[in-house]
């Protein structure tokens, strides 16, 4: 600031007339020192920071796409380093976490992402899926329902929250959940055949079929799918179509011979000639 000299100014504006006429350009080279030394601050201090903390947090996100999740942790905590109080780094360490079959360790870094983020989404799914893997189903539903409040298009929270639901013998809810997830994305892969078994569950077999058939459309010749398709049909009496989903599955690679044997959805096939043909030496 120039209070002062505005002052001086004031006081003897005939005095000091030549005075500004000669220095009239020290204003102007002040305002470019100071817009220099700004400059060399903001590079110095803040730029380098700031790159170094995008380019590791590009490093992470590139090393999780490949699935190198110790290198993307590596990375996301280094981005930690330069930025303790932002949430994204947190975020993409504890998913790491999850991935590498870390639970506990993925726990610690989602309540940081919530603390620093409390209305971050996927968060909260992914502290969820943590509670789950440590077998806390109870605690992972209501982490999943806070998700479900922020944001209730999110299919994948209707299929996390199915899932533990199943887990804990609740099908009906569990059903609720995994039709919920498939309204809101139709083309979700991974639930149908999720709602397909907990229909199986519930012993709801005919509207089970519709949706293993599907299932079979959008991954095509699943092994898994053949096989409770195969025990659907079953248990509804049509054997013939119960022996050729069965006879699919294995040609597929369905190798599971002690759980064929031992599944009591096959039992009306159990003496029939394509069945002891099928697991015949097995």
């Amino acid at each position: 600031m120039s209070d002062s000299n505005d002052e001086l100014s004031a006081q003897n504006p005939e005095e000091n007339k030549g005075e500004q006429t000669e220095g009239k350009g020290i204003p102007a080279v002040g305002i470019i020192l100071s817009a220099v030394i700004i400059a060399v601050i903001a590079y110095f201090y803040l730029s380098p920071k700031g790159n170094d903390y995008n380019e590791l947090m590009n490093k992470a996100a590139t090393f999780t796409a490949q699935k190198q999740y110790q290198e993307a942790i590596n990375a996301y905590s280094l981005a930690i380093e330069k930025r303790p109080k932002t949430a994204d780094a947190y975020l993409g360490r504890g998913t790491a976490y999850g991935e590498l079959g870390k639970p506990e360790e993925a726990l610690k870094d989602m309540n940081k992402t919530i603390e620093l983020s409390p209305k971050n989404v996927e968060a909260y799914i992914n502290r969820g899926i943590a509670a789950a893997k440590t077998g806390n189903n109870e605690v992972a539903i209501k982490d999943f329902n806070r998700a479900i409040e922020l944001n209730p298009k999110m299919a994948y929270a209707y299929s996390a929250r199915g899932l533990s639901y199943y887990i804990l013998g609740n099908f009906t809810d569990a059903i609720a959940d995994f039709k919920k997830a498939i309204e809101i994305n139709p083309n979700d892969r991974m639930t149908y055949p999720l709602l397909g078994v907990a229909y199986l569950k519930n012993k709801n077999y005919e509207e089970s079929m519709p949706v293993f058939e599907k299932t079979l459309e959008i991954t095509p010749n699943d092994p898994s799918v053949l096989y409770n398709l195969a025990c659907a049909y079953a248990v509804t009496k049509r054997t013939e179509k119960a022996c050729e989903f069965l006879k699919s599955s294995i040609d597929k690679g369905y190798k599971e011979y002690n759980n064929i044997k031992s599944d009591t959805d096959l039992t009306n096939i159990r003496d029939l000639k394509c069945y002891n043909d099928l697991i015949a030496g097995k």
